[in-house]
């Protein structure tokens, strides 16, 4: 019973980030109708109201999609400064791997080279199943349509700021660091790998979420330090950009996915993380100071 009750623990702030994005999400979106149906019904009179088809039409018409998508964005910072807070409790007391150490010369390049080979890899991959599996990638299609569909500049911040620093406080700060204190870092990387592709809430971005979180999941365990699966997940994400410059055409594809696999392999082994032992001296010297 204390074993489920510990995986429970563990899986929690899955649950508490999602309730969190939707109270915020639905509240604001509410208020936002309520507004525009003032708005509307001083400008229309009491006639359209007393329409509620037309009234609600009138009203879903006049929302701004960018207002729209700036809430689903203020859901998601809100979540990420919680997790931040939540980040920092779990980990007080615990010897961290250094931000100079994870921004030395020979990493910073090793990490670029990462997370564009992740996201040749993984797009390359996913394009050449697309003619296998068309009606879930017409669903993706359509989600990926609504998460663009904000200014050019939120989509950007969301994509390559936001959603990464919210997200790797989420998956790799507290779920995967509370995991671990129940299942081995296999185990544990696997399951917050799993609640990573869940929360996208699609069958093809899931996958390679998932695949992603196993990645991220692993660095975050070498480098002792969030901000090493920050790092990578900002650079996976903005590599998009470059694989949509690339042709659309089946040789192209399999380019990547050779070239992205190749990136991604030799790179995890010239990624320098920080060394157990030299941790352990770390955790010496701050037992002899207490």
């Amino acid at each position: 019973m204390k074993r489920l009750i510990k995986y429970f623990e563990a899986i929690m702030p899955f649950f508490a980030m999602e309730i969190i994005q939707l109270i915020i999400v639905y509240t604001l979106n509410i208020l936002y109708g309520i507004l525009l149906g003032f708005q509307i019904g001083a400008e229309k009179g009491g006639g359209v109201i007393g329409d509620q088809t037309a009234y609600g039409q009138a009203i879903e018409e006049a929302m701004s999609q960018n207002i729209v998508y700036m809430i689903s964005v203020l859901a998601v910072i809100v979540s990420g400064i919680v997790f931040f807070f939540w980040y920092r409790f779990e980990i007080r007391g615990e010897v961290r791997g250094s931000l100079r150490h994870l921004f030395a010369g020979k990493n910073v390049i090793s990490f670029v080279l990462l997370g564009i080979g992740c996201q040749l890899l993984l797009s390359g991959f996913m394009s050449l199943i697309q003619p296998l599996f068309i009606k879930i990638f017409d669903d993706y299609a359509q989600q990926v349509e609504k998460l663009t569909s904000g200014s050019g500049i939120l989509v950007v911040l969301l994509t390559i700021f936001i959603a990464p620093i919210a997200e790797e406080l989420v998956f790799r700060g507290v779920i995967l660091h509370k995991t671990m204190k129940t299942l081995p870092f296999l185990g544990a990387n696997i399951l917050q790998a799993l609640l990573f592709g869940i929360y996208h809430w699609n069958l093809v971005q899931g996958f390679y979420a998932a695949l992603m979180g196993l990645l991220l999941g692993l660095i975050y365990h070498r480098f002792k330090t969030i901000f090493a699966p920050m790092l990578l997940h900002m650079l996976i994400n903005a590599s998009a950009f470059i694989a949509i410059l690339l042709p659309n055409t089946t040789l192209s594809y399999l380019i990547m996915v050779v070239v992205g696999g190749l990136f991604v392999t030799i790179n995890l082994f010239l990624i320098k993380p920080l060394a157990a032992a030299k941790l352990r001296g770390i955790e010496d010297i701050l037992q002899e100071k207490q």
